[in-house]
């Protein structure tokens, strides 16, 4: 379960991460067709709150929300570039998503 989970949030976070900004409502979309969601489960308002809740005690990384345009971003994206460590197992946990989709 823990595992699961776990996996979800970096798909999460890389999926913001290579949109750069990107709406609830793409996010939701995206999630219907993604290999982690594996039971096919919509991306219900209060399981996104806790995955970005869960990613920003984990790793440190704030996703925030532009309210003029109601999309979803990473505060401190530089900060994964100033994290050798962290930088390199999100970017071999993404690319292990990706090979998955």
């Amino acid at each position: 379960m823990a595992k699961d989970s776990f996996r979800r949030y970096i798909w999460m976070l890389d999926t913001i991460q290579r949109h750069g900004r990107i709406t609830l409502a793409d996010l939701k979309e995206l999630w219907m067709n993604s290999s982690v969601n594996d039971e096919h489960k919509i991306l219900a308002p209060r399981t996104f709150a806790n995955y970005k809740e869960n990613i920003e005690q984990i790793f440190g990384i704030e996703i925030a929300c532009d309210r003029a345009t109601n999309e979803y971003y990473i505060v401190n994206e530089d900060d994964l570039d100033n994290n050798s460590i962290r930088d390199w197992m999100l970017n071999s946990l993404s690319l292990r998503n990706l090979l998955n989709e």
